[in-house]
């Protein structure tokens, strides 16, 4: 199981990564919306990822896509759960992207994508829950 927050565009899943974190943060891994200009690892206590690439982190594996307009796709991986941070609906056409538990998103083109490819998995409106609060 997986528990996460979505509050004022940051969103925090269990108490080790936050996606567009609202100040970058120590001890937990901080997920960026966009390409940054490197992959920083500032400091032994504070992680940052920005570019695309693959991620071994402790006990999580983090894949990073890249799309038009530098927003940036996540699928983090541990071993129980897989989920995906998609923002780009193009990316699920990826064989890389396939098998994930969750697939959480803002954008109702993902959904309609998500739906159109018959993909498995529960899909997660961040926007929807927000409001929902």
């Amino acid at each position: 199981m997986i528990k996460y927050t979505y509050l004022d565009g940051e969103a925090r899943f269990w108490d080790r990564i936050v996606f567009n974190p609202v100040e970058v943060q120590i001890w937990i891994v901080n997920l960026m919306p966009i390409t940054g200009e490197i992959m920083a690892y500032d400091r032994w206590n504070l992680t940052t990822i920005d570019f695309p690439w693959e991620y071994d982190i402790d006990d999580l594996m983090i894949k990073v896509f890249a799309w038009k307009g530098d927003k940036l796709n996540f699928l983090v991986i541990d071993d129980k759960i897989s989920f995906g941070i998609i923002q780009s609906p193009e990316v699920l056409e990826l064989d890389d992207v396939e098998g994930m538990d969750l697939r959480f998103f803002f954008d109702e083109t993902v959904s309609k994508k998500l739906d159109q490819l018959e993909m498995e998995g529960e899909k997660i409106n961040l926007n929807q829950i927000e409001k929902a609060e």
